[in-house]
């Protein structure tokens, strides 16, 4: 019954990751920038706090994802 389970999540998660790089593909050959994902937020949500926010955010949790590959 757990190798089911298992490989019912492994497959949801892997047509999530496909639809996630499918949109970042679609996205950045719409919108070529070398300045990458901060200019796609700021492009979404203009000049807000909100889009501050969730580019400190990301590059906040960017240097703990290195940390853990470090």
């Amino acid at each position: 019954m757990s190798a089911k389970r298992s490989l019912k999540s492994s497959l949801a998660v892997k047509n999530k990751n496909a639809i996630t790089v499918y949109a970042y593909i679609k996205t950045f050959n719409t919108y070529p920038s070398a300045g990458g994902r901060v200019v796609y937020l700021h492009k979404a949500y203009g000049d807000r706090l909100l889009t501050g926010f969730n580019i400190l955010l990301m590059d906040f949790f960017m240097v703990i994802a290195q940390s853990f590959l470090a």
